[in-house]
């Protein structure tokens, strides 16, 4: 466990810039965002904001702000400094030094000061010990820096491949350190978290702000219950005239005087119609009298609302599945029309077929050796006088059908019979699988050759490479982060990384590597297209 580091009290007066940043709606929407990550499901951002606001004056300690939001958020020891270091890194950290606070000092006493029977997250743990180092104020290479030793805490990396990446240039995902600086980085982190122990992420437990529930509140809850399931089991009128009577009707909606039964009458209409919304409608009941309104307020306004959109809830789930019924049955009859159409096309083409074969051999004599079919299109008809079956029927009236039955039946006497064979050869079905692959998948399982086709130029097949990145970036940025991410675990940029990390490694330039590996006749990049990724990697970035 570490010291623990008291603050000073400091002047009440605060830099304007601070108070101002302290006091935003940016501020409070991330103090909500940050107790929601440690398990507070009804978060107070109010008063969150308070206690940071008192501790950066100096009327608190850092000890008593991690016991106060303990105490006050129903948080444990851990959750409670979890909060705080974020606080610190995300919120305070990015001011400067703004006020007189130390706050490094601070954020390290933090994340060493847990209890020895609980234990900090990985992430937790390096967000303080990274955000106490002087030097790191980039807060996006400080989360850089965050996510390399958090890997390298949870042993997904060697302290090789953590060294390697202290040292890969900015441009590629690094931080830019020389050896002998990532050598003594590594060596103090090791000895900081030496004999600590942490964690895994749990789901925290709420804790109920309100610890009453009358009777009076589970008997509303019931009658709410209730009359929500009478509202889905209602069947009402169909037509806008017959809904506005029925909820006429009602004893909630009646009105002493003509004039306001007739605003009401027609304020319900428009809500059917949806002409006005919900909240058009309250404004017009709530507003007074004599500006057109019905001045209604209160329990009363409640019950007329709740009563208006169950109506409302009723008549429009009706109207809707009326509307499927109709669409369902004209689909249903548009099929059945377009299956007799083709049945009839079908059926006259074969008649028309039948009728030219016969037209042939009593013209002939012959049977016909291939297949005698018309020259004009289907159902075509050479008057408008008479429709294409007639005329097919006057056709085939005229031809001399004993004629055609006696060479027919020639012809089948004549037909030399085939000789059967004794074993039927069989086929071996060729069996595939169906795979469909997206922008993601592309990206994900490029090779080096895949890579070589999609264009002769190296610097055009990098150019389509983006333009897959940028198509995934319209559909969100969460869907580039994916893209990136397929890009980086693609055969063809592992190749690279593997290339520059071996060059680095040896001691030489990847310029000298890639002609070692030429001579031993490896797949390798060509000059070109090394220069074409390395311009590709640079673009692709978070």
């Amino acid at each position: 466990m570490g010291e623990e580091v008291q603050t000073v009290q400091i002047p009440q007066s605060i830099d304007d810039k601070v108070v101002s940043v302290l006091r935003s709606a940016s501020t409070l929407k991330l103090y909500e965002k940050l107790l929601k990550e440690v398990g507070v499901e009804d978060p107070n951002p109010a008063f969150l904001g308070l206690e940071v606001f008192r501790l950066v004056q100096g009327k608190k300690e850092s000890s008593q702000f991690i016991q106060t939001i303990k105490d006050e958020l129903g948080l444990s020891d851990v959750q409670a400094r979890t909060l705080a270091i974020s606080i610190g890194s995300h919120i305070l950290l990015p001011l400067g030094g703004s006020f007189s606070l130390p706050l490094r000092a601070v954020i390290k006493e933090w994340g060493s000061g847990a209890d020895l029977a609980q234990s900090l997250l990985p992430e937790t743990y390096v967000t303080a010990y990274v955000s106490s180092l002087p030097g790191v104020e980039n807060e996006r290479m400080r989360h850089r820096f965050i996510s390399i030793l958090v890997h390298y805490l949870k042993k997904d990396y060697s302290r090789e491949e953590t060294k390697f990446r202290l040292m890969e240039p900015v441009t590629f995902n690094g931080l830019g350190f020389d050896e002998v600086l990532s050598e003594q980085i590594l060596s103090d982190f090791d000895e900081d978290r030496q004999e600590k122990q942490f964690g895994k992420k749990q789901k925290i437990p709420h804790v109920p702000q309100i610890e009453a529930f009358t009777r009076e509140d589970e008997k509303e809850v019931i009658q709410v219950q209730t009359r929500a399931s009478e509202i889905l089991n209602e069947k009402g009128p169909a037509d806008v005239p017959s809904i506005v009577n029925d909820i006429c009707k009602d004893p909630s909606f009646h009105f002493e005087e003509p004039l306001l039964q007739d605003r009401c009458r027609k304020l319900i209409e428009s809500r059917v119609r949806d002409v006005r919304d919900p909240v058009q409608v309250r404004s017009q009941l709530e507003q007074s009298i004599d500006k057109g309104g019905l001045g209604v307020s209160g329990r009363h306004l409640a019950d007329l609302l709740e009563r208006l959109e169950g109506h409302v809830e009723v008549y429009q789930s009706l109207l809707l599945k009326q509307q499927q019924q109709e669409q369902k049955e004209e689909q249903e009859e548009v099929r059945i029309k377009k299956e007799e159409k083709a049945q009839a096309l079908e059926q006259h083409v074969q008649k028309e077929e039948q009728v030219l074969s016969k037209r042939y051999i009593s013209l002939t004599g012959k049977m016909p050796t291939e297949r005698v079919l018309p020259v004009a299109p289907p159902m075509s008809r050479t008057s408008a006088a008479i429709s294409a079956q007639h005329e097919l029927l006057q056709r085939e009236g005229k031809i001399d059908v004993g004629k055609v039955r006696s060479i027919v039946e020639q012809a089948r006497e004549q037909r030399p019979r085939a000789p059967q064979p004794s074993v039927r050869p069989s086929m071996q079905e060729v069996i595939f699988t169906k795979r469909l692959s997206g922008p993601l998948d592309e990206l994900r399982t490029l090779t080096l050759v895949d890579f070589r086709r999609l264009s002769r130029d190296p610097v055009q097949a990098a150019t389509k490479v983006k333009d897959k990145v940028d198509l995934m970036e319209e559909q969100g940025y969460d869907k580039k982060v994916e893209a990136v991410a397929a890009w980086r675990s693609s055969p063809v940029n592992q190749l690279y990384v593997q290339l520059t990390r071996e060059a680095v490694l040896k001691g030489t330039s990847v310029k000298d590597l890639l002609f070692q590996k030429r001579e031993q006749k490896e797949e390798i990049f060509s000059d070109e297209e090394l220069k074409a990724l390395m311009r590709l990697n640079a673009d692709l970035r978070f």
